[in-house]
């Protein structure tokens, strides 16, 4: 389908290719598993999540949601929403990636005890800054002044990962920073 459901036209466009969706995503797990059953499948797109999720729990598969960002808070629609509540209950264990996503979720009704909090982020022991030199250079090379701070988005580009927030706070930001 190549959409996320998260608009009620996107969600009435995946019911429609629903059967073309299932065929394809099971034919694609039966042919991974010529020699071994999978012990469990990972989820993350919306789609995947409240469609597929009770055709996998019915074959006996283990369903583990990796939840990236909050899902109740932002503007999908209410009937995703309430799809989404539903398929979360076919999820062995929904693993949010931040504090702000367990608790929307939890306040968006799925259960508690399904979601673990594991944060995503960078191993500061093993990932050290720039030394000055290197940070020099790339700025050089990327023709940033070396008095300029810089203003970085890690992040999908969409409005569900904030590119809208980081744009407005950049913005005021560089209002009062003009090192930025």
């Amino acid at each position: 389908l190549g959409r996320e459901a998260g608009t009620k036209k996107d969600l009435l466009l995946s019911i429609l290719f629903l059967p073309f969706y299932w065929i394809t995503y099971l034919a694609s797990i039966h042919t991974l598993e010529k020699e071994t059953k999978f012990d469990l499948v990972c989820l993350q797109s919306m789609t995947e999540k409240i469609f597929l999720s009770p055709f996998l729990r019915l074959f006996g598969y283990k369903i583990v949601w990796i939840e990236h960002g909050p899902v109740f808070i932002t503007d999908r629609s209410k009937l995703v929403k309430i799809i989404y509540r539903f398929s979360s209950s076919f999820a062995h264990t929904i693993i949010a990636v931040s504090n702000d996503t367990k608790i929307d979720l939890i306040r968006g009704g799925v259960s508690r005890g399904k979601i673990q909090f594991i944060p995503i982020g960078v191993d500061v022991d093993y990932f050290k800054p720039y030394a000055d030199i290197k940070i020099e250079k790339a700025k050089k090379d990327l023709k940033i002044p070396q008095d300029k701070s810089v203003i970085t988005f890690i992040g999908s580009v969409n409005k569900e990962k904030g590119i809208k927030k980081f744009v407005a706070l950049s913005e005021d930001l560089l209002k009062v920073r003009s090192d930025a």
